[in-house]
């Protein structure tokens, strides 16, 4: 083999086994993708155990994409199980991806998602600020899809800014965002009114919040929305209710809504409950009101909305002079206040860790880079008299290979050349072999013809004359000359000493076979012609053709096989067809 062969062999190699790999990374790829747009951003168990599934898979085949999506999931599943540790766990991952033109999406969805997250879930409105700054920082409107998501982040920020209380910042915020609607699009133009809604609801401003909500249920019943952002609407107007002192009518709108929003979004009963201890406060019935307002606290999501929620149960129960009841729900505020400090030192502290972190590495890259330039000057001489002296020492191995592999080439000329005298002269012998053999058969079937003839006028000269003597002697010539020869037998003796067992072989392999057919597929495996076996059979090269074609139906040999190469792979013992 010569080294431009070898070294194509290599090269073919390397591509097929780089396509293999590249087609199984495709391959799984698409399955990651698949399974997370099936399971974005669910809760259930299953969602849980499919996502630690996806972060093994791309880790494996390093892909970036996965593990964003995955890392962004996985943070809000625990940020509903309020698993604040694996929050924070999982966003240092995902902030450790860097970010590029090609997951700038992904990223920005990612530190959108967090923020949420940590000021939803765990009042931790500072580390959500964090994390929208982040945002903003990488934002770019390259494209109306881009402007859009801008308005999305500025009603996060008006969110963080109600719960950190800074009510004229966050009703700014929004104003300047609906007077500009050109990238609003109704569900977040109806996000919005029902926010700053509750912003003049907070500030108990009933006159401006009604217009704003009835706006917010408008526009849910117009663009055919959910039912659940109409049923929302309609809670919020309830309090508006309340705001003007109409307290039977906040109760009964309510209620009529209640159960329907709460079997759509479970999230909405927590705020029912509330709603129900305020109008029932309102409508002198405090005992109702403990009771919603301690099934408020049971199944509030919000860490942050727990101490006012206490505060105010503390002032029910002082109200009816429970004072045992006081004492137990005061230490309960402050140990919520406790575990809300906790997790924001707990926060602040991974956040600038992992910010530190991040800084560190920056550095030790910087340095390694100075590190490499420097090193690089100083082996360039080096590397300069390594490269002559590698480009020499290759020469010579060059020749010295060059030189063994024309030894090599001259002494495989030679044999090449012994053996294709040796074939030629066998393939010679094995022509006049079988020369022989066909002049054999040739005169034979010629005698045959022959005697046939002299028989066959003797019977006529007999049957003309209607000697029956004469006939009769015809008749045992010609009994006579079928016994003594047949070309049958011959070409059976022929066959058997060749090739040991091949009429056994056919006649046990396709039972079908006539005498008749063995003895075209002998001819085929003999090599002869259609013309040489019409010679030997007496019959027309076309009646030879339908033999062999019928005999190919029988074995049921499929299109493109020919019966030749079938007879071919047929063994007897060691030896082969």
């Amino acid at each position: 083999m010569s080294i431009k062969t070898l070294n194509l062999l290599l090269i073919l190699l390397y591509i097929n086994v780089t396509f293999s790999q590249n087609i199984e990374k495709d391959s799984i790829q698409v399955e990651i993708d698949s399974l997370i747009k099936k399971y974005n951003y669910k809760r259930s168990k299953e969602a849980f155990n499919v996502y630690q599934y996806l972060l093994k898979k791309s880790k494996e085949i390093n892909y970036e994409k996965g593990l964003l999506q995955t890392y962004t999931n996985l943070v809000s599943y625990h940020g509903w199980e309020k698993n604040l540790d694996s929050v924070l766990h999982y966003s240092n991952l995902s902030s450790k991806i860097e970010m590029t033109e090609e997951n700038r999406r992904l990223k920005l969805m990612s530190l959108n998602g967090e923020g949420q997250i940590f000021d939803f879930y765990f009042g931790l409105t500072e580390r959500a600020l964090e994390s929208y700054i982040e945002y903003y920082k990488h934002y770019e409107a390259k494209n109306e899809k881009d402007k859009r998501e801008l308005y999305t982040l500025k009603y996060a920020l008006a969110n963080s800014y109600l719960s950190k209380k800074q009510y004229d910042k966050t009703i700014e915020i929004l104003n300047n965002c609906l007077k500009d609607s050109t990238y609003l699009h109704n569900s977040l133009k109806y996000r919005m009114l029902s926010l700053l809604g509750n912003v003049y609801q907070v500030k108990k401003m009933p006159e401006k919040s009604i217009p704003l909500n009835e706006k917010a249920l408008n526009i849910a019943i117009t663009d055919k929305v959910p039912l659940h952002y109409i049923l929302a609407a309609k809670q919020s107007i309830t309090y508006d209710y309340y705001l003007e002192k109409d307290y039977k009518k906040a109760l009964d709108s309510l209620l009529a809504i209640k159960d329907k929003l709460a079997s759509i979004v479970p999230q909405a009963e927590s705020v029912n409950y509330d709603y129900l201890s305020i109008y029932y406060e309102g409508l002198g019935n405090t005992k109702k009101a403990i009771y919603y307002l301690n099934k408020t606290i049971e199944t509030t999501p919000r860490y942050k909305k727990l101490p006012d929620l206490y505060k105010r149960l503390i002032e029910y129960y002082t109200k009816t002079n429970q004072k045992e009841l006081i004492l137990k729900t005061y230490k309960a505020k402050q140990k919520v206040i406790d575990s809300i400090r906790g997790m924001e030192q707990k926060a602040f502290i991974n956040y600038y860790d992992n910010r530190l972190s991040l800084i560190d590495l920056e550095k030790a890259q910087k340095k390694s880079i100075l590190e490499h330039k420097i090193l690089e000057n100083k082996n360039e001489k080096q590397q300069d008299y390594i490269t002559k002296l590698l480009v020499f020492a290759g020469f010579l191995i060059l020749v010295i290979i060059l030189i063994v592999l024309y030894k090599k080439y001259d002494k495989s000329e030679e044999k090449v050349k012994q053996l294709e005298e040796n074939k030629t002269e066998l393939l010679k012998n094995h022509i006049k072999v079988r020369e022989s053999e066909l002049s054999a058969l040739i005169i034979a079937h010629n005698n045959k013809r022959n005697k046939l003839g002299e028989i066959k006028e003797t019977l006529s000269e007999a049957i003309k004359n209607n000697s029956k003597d004469a006939i009769l002697k015809s008749e045992k010539k010609l009994f006579t000359f079928i016994k003594n020869f047949s070309v049958d037998d011959f070409f059976s003796k022929r066959i058997e000493s060749q090739y040991p067992g091949i009429v056994h072989q056919l006649q046990s392999r396709h039972e079908e076979l006539s005498s008749t057919d063995i003895k075209h597929c002998i001819f085929v495996k003999l090599g002869l012609s259609l013309k040489e076996s019409a010679e030997l059979l007496n019959v027309t090269t076309g009646t030879v053709k339908t033999a062999r074609n019928r005999a190919k139906t029988k074995i049921k040999l499929p299109e493109g096989v020919s019966l030749k190469s079938y007879l071919d792979t047929i063994k007897m013992g060691d030896i082969t067809l």
